[in-house]
């Protein structure tokens, strides 16, 4: 605004820095916060009635600007923050903007980001209140501070787990397999839950089954406590697949943190049946386990069905890297 008033004014006698500082405190108070794109005239009241100079536009200290002299202040500034905005979203959908700050009571900025926006369903919300501006500031500041601090994982985190053994996709590694109780063929592979450079957010899960076996029928006692370990991949090259049941861990897989979880409250689940290796009888319990990020952490939780219905219970995550 500095440079159109000083351009429009160099002829005038109202052209000096004391009068154009003038008319730039009395436009940030007033026809700033009015303006919209869609007035013919806009005035920015700086002097007193004795102050004239109609041929630039001064009428009883009162400087007149059309609406485009005024909105090319505006263009620049606009047409920068529609673009980040745009960038920071790429092409996520998202159902709010949040204007905050003095610039965001601007109705004409309003009105061109809801142009903007609007027509991919994004709702445009502002704050008339100056009293609440600073609550909403610092919430915004605090929601990227955590989306900053922590959210991007720094390594491909994940379990060892046994897969069902597939000949076309596992012909390679068949020396490695092994046989369950079930008599299934079986392979120790790594699981990737969270694959590196995820951004976790709050309504992240990733889960996977397990198992727990028994000789005998286990009372709820006997079922005990489940650990499990998560492992992170922070050796060169790509992330391993299959593992040597028989041999070491290879040296990049570092165990990173332990799941604990009560099953005495699965005792109910519990479920007999004949091994196809042995012929004896066994007991299986089966859940899932749900790895969550909520409130910048990882949190667990334990899932089983009984009785055909869904259960949940507490588990513990004690995390010893830093994702």
């Amino acid at each position: 605004m500095q440079t159109i008033l000083e351009n429009k004014l160099k002829e005038s006698s109202y052209g000096d820095s004391d009068m154009i500082a003038a008319m730039i405190r009395q436009f940030e108070q007033k026809t700033k916060r009015a303006f919209d794109g869609t007035q013919v005239s806009n005035t920015i009241q700086f002097g007193f009635p004795r102050d004239n100079d109609k041929s630039h536009g001064i009428i009883k200290g009162k400087l007149s600007l059309t609406s485009d002299e005024v909105g090319s202040a505006y263009t620049d500034v606009t047409s920068s923050i529609i673009d980040s905005c745009k960038e920071l979203l790429g092409a996520r959908l998202v159902q709010h903007l949040l204007l905050v700050g003095g610039f965001g009571e601007s109705p004409y900025l309003k009105k061109q980001i809801r142009q903007a926006f609007e027509k991919q369903g994004t709702q445009v919300v502002t704050i008339d209140e100056p009293s609440k501006k600073a609550a909403a500031d610092g919430a915004v500041i605090w929601y990227l501070a955590q989306l900053v601090e922590g959210r991007a994982a720094r390594f491909t985190c994940g379990i060892l787990g046994a897969v069902r053994y597939d000949n076309k996709r596992h012909k390679d590694h068949e020396s490695k397999c092994f046989t369950n109780e079930a008599g299934e063929k079986r392979l120790e592979v790594f699981i990737v839950l969270i694959p590196k450079n995820t951004i976790l957010t709050n309504d992240w899960r990733s889960s996977w089954s397990s198992q727990a076996t028994y000789n005998s029928a286990p009372t709820a006692s006997k079922l005990g406590k489940f650990k499990d370990e998560l492992y992170t991949w922070q050796g060169d090259g790509p992330v391993p697949y299959v593992l040597n049941r028989k041999g070491k861990l290879p040296s990049g897989l570092i165990k990173s943190f332990r799941i604990e979880a009560n099953l005495s409250s699965l005792c109910s689940s519990v479920k007999s049946d004949t091994s196809k290796v042995s012929g004896e009888p066994y007991w299986v319990v089966r859940y899932k386990i749900d790895v969550l990020f909520r409130s910048m952490k990882l949190m667990a939780r334990l899932r089983w069905i009984e009785n055909g219905v869904e259960r949940t219970g507490p588990a513990t995550i004690i995390p010893s890297v830093k994702l």
